[in-house]
């Protein structure tokens, strides 16, 4: 069955001791990136079928909406004040985003909710199976990086959002994720070794088996840090 998937959107792969995840991404360009044939399309998804016609005749691309004022829309492409006003949210919806959709597979051993999946009876998947990802705090935001621990599993976003299933403590994730005191001049650090401190924050493993955000706990307290004497 794994052999017969084809991950045709795969942007980043990874395994923990039994378990295995696969994240796949459709990115999308930039609105003033978009070309006229992108353009029309997008008229179409709204809708706006009548416009693909006019569009191709003055040869509008994804910069002129971007650029467009009123006077464009109104005289050149001959939107009216309700169409006009649809289109402004839906610029709004596409100016910043640059990903249309995210899909996380995985399978193998959910034993300790590393997949993610609420059944506790389902201790292993067996063959690729969708995971649910956490709600984002911004609409804009989306996963770019995942990582299989030994009893759980990861998530980093665009924006910095780091968020966590299965059974874990940041201590375990500090140590084979990502080390957010490594590069801030700020970091308290152990005065013997000179090394940054750790955390002692542990986060204990929800009932629900669910993604939770766990940044918080495992970045540096910078208001804090402001307030210390050096």
């Amino acid at each position: 069955m794994i052999k017969e998937l084809n991950f045709k959107l795969c942007q980043d792969i990874s395994c923990g001791d039994n378990h295995w995840m696969v994240l796949e991404r459709e990115d999308m360009k930039p609105l003033d990136k978009w070309n006229q044939t992108e353009v029309q399309q997008w008229f179409i998804e709204m809708g706006m079928d009548e416009y693909v016609n006019i569009i191709k005749y003055e040869k509008i691309k994804g910069k002129d909406i971007l650029e467009g004022d009123e006077l464009f829309f109104v005289n050149v492409m001959g939107l009216k004040d309700d169409q006009y006003k649809k289109l402004k949210y839906e610029i709004n919806k596409v100016r910043n985003i640059t990903c249309r959709k995210s899909t996380l597979w995985g399978w193998g051993s959910n034993k300790f909710g590393q997949l993610g999946q609420i059944d506790y009876y389902n201790n292993f998947v067996k063959q690729p199976t969708i995971i649910n990802l956490p709600e984002m705090k911004d609409e804009n935001d989306y996963v770019v990086k995942i990582y299989c621990g030994k009893t759980y599993s990861l998530l980093l976003t665009k924006f910095g959002e780091i968020y966590i299933t299965g059974n874990y403590s940041v201590k375990e994730k500090e140590a084979n994720f990502i080390s957010s005191t490594s590069n801030n001049p700020n970091a308290k650090t152990d005065k013997k070794y000179k090394t940054p401190m750790k955390s002692k924050v542990v986060v204990q493993t929800p009932i629900s088996h669910r993604w939770v955000n766990i940044t918080k706990e495992v970045c540096f307290d910078t208001g804090n840090n402001l307030n210390t004497k050096k």
